[in-house]
């Protein structure tokens, strides 16, 4: 449109020469112009100088008018991204090419500060070189190649906004040529390695930040990973103790319970896929240090048992043997559950059906035609599973017992025999309590 003004604006000037020059800003105008066409002064009060024809000046555009179309500029571009990145040093190709250089090279806290994560215990430099290094080497890369994003959404519209400015001559305000961005680009970077012929591609998701291109890192992160381990253990996961803030209540997604409660359930929001290190320690159990990974479609770790240290098991078995014998001679003694519930654990479940159990030893001992009057226990033996808290007691016994013959007269007798009995245990408040009764009845 300016050149077709100008070149109707040369036109007009070869056919007269007759000029009203304005006081202003000096432009040759035509005889007939009210307002200057350069500076827009009014010339109605000025007359007509005879001049000989001129080439005509091309008119600048007014310096209001250049800041008003790059703001509009602008402003239209911050909507689609940052127009800063676009051809920088830091554009998406940039960061991407950058990241895989990090990771060919074994790089891996410098890879992290290319990733859009938000930082954590878990999320961090430290935690991406130790989960991520070790399975994801790419081996010894001789060259690559990156190719176009996959997307383009955007581009035309700010295509057009820099051709406008282009043609406005406003390059110099936005400090950028001819491109365009969107909010997420894919790139597929095309590599060998060392002494091998093959291709092989490594695709990088970025997304565009208010700080610039990012690698997406939904690729590198596992939400929600579960720990299951047996109630009660100290729980640290790549040397960061679990406890509270990480711990399931009931209800909670996630949360694994039983009738007797016997496990807890932890749960990290997020955490890299890749090698982890978990150790578990409790008084009285054999630590636990184990490497796992968590990969594509993992979701959870268990730890189902722990070990007892050896001298702990020693004690289980001598106090399976005390209370054993504390239960007969309750028992014996025609006492009620109450004279011996301090012995077992404080579960509703596990204890209602202790009493039970107790209440059809007592009813064999002191009712019937032959009574009990004396047991003794000889031989006594035990061993425990080194997996739990479970104790096996062999032993041999005597009964000294009364019966009531056919004459109606008491008479004593005594019998004798072998058994073997199980004993559950668990800690409880600092001491260590059945969780079954373990004692059954005396044949004899």
């Amino acid at each position: 449109m300016q050149e077709m003004r100008e070149e109707k604006l040369v036109e007009r000037a070869g056919n007269s020469t007759n000029k009203k020059i304005c006081p202003n800003c000096g432009t040759a105008n035509f005889e007939d112009a009210r307002f200057c066409e350069n500076c827009g002064t009014d010339m109605g009060n000025y007359g007509v100088v005879s001049s000989p024809p001129q080439p005509m000046v091309k008119t600048p555009i007014p310096k209001w008018l250049l800041i008003l179309i790059a703001e509009t500029v602008l402003l239209a571009v911050s909507i689609y991204g940052s127009t800063m990145a676009i051809q920088s040093n830091r554009s998406p190709e940039r960061v991407a090419e950058s990241f895989f250089v990090h990771i060919a090279n074994g790089d891996w806290e410098q890879g992290y500060s290319e990733l859009d994560a938000e930082g954590s215990e878990f999320i961090n430099a430290k935690m991406f070189a130790g989960a991520i290094a070790r399975n994801n080497t790419l081996g010894i890369v001789t060259n690559y190649q990156i190719e176009s994003p996959y997307d383009k959404q955007g581009a035309d519209v700010l295509k057009s906004l820099y051709e406008l400015a282009d043609n406005l001559g406003l390059e110099e305000y936005l400090g950028q040529g001819s491109s365009g961005s969107s909010f997420e680009k894919t790139f597929e970077i095309n590599y060998r390695l060392k002494g091998d012929t093959e291709k092989y591609s490594y695709l990088i998701m970025m997304n565009q930040t208010p700080e610039g291109w990012k690698v997406e890192a939904s690729d590198f992160i596992c939400r929600d990973f579960c720990i299951y381990v047996p109630k009660g253990l100290h729980v640290s996961l790549d040397g960061i103790e679990l406890g509270e803030k990480y711990l399931l209540q009931e209800g909670e997604e996630g949360y694994e319970g039983d009738v007797y409660k016997s496990m807890d359930s932890y749960s990290v929001p997020k955490i890299f896929y890749g090698d982890h290190e978990i150790k578990v320690t409790m008084e009285d159990m054999e630590d636990v240090s184990e490497s796992f990974q968590i990969g594509y479609g993992d979701y959870q770790y268990r730890l189902e048992n722990v070990r007892l240290k050896e001298e702990v098991r020693d004690m289980l078995i001598q106090k399976a043997g005390e209370n054993m014998q504390q239960i007969y001679s309750a028992a014996l003694a025609g006492k009620n559950f109450s004279a011996i519930e301090n012995l077992f654990f404080s579960n509703e479940e596990m204890r209602k059906q202790a009493k039970e159990d107790y209440e059809y030893l007592l009813a064999d001992l002191n009712e019937g035609e032959y009574l009990p009057t004396r047991i003794i226990f000889q031989n006594i033996e035990g061993k425990s599973d080194p997996s739990n808290s479970i104790v096996y007691i062999s032993l041999d016994y005597i009964v000294e017992y009364k019966y009531e013959s056919w004459s109606g007269d008491w008479k004593n007798s005594q019998s004798d025999g072998s058994e073997e009995w199980m004993f559950g245990f668990r800690k409880e408040t600092g001491n260590w309590v059945q969780t079954n009764l373990g004692c059954q009845t005396l044949y004899y």
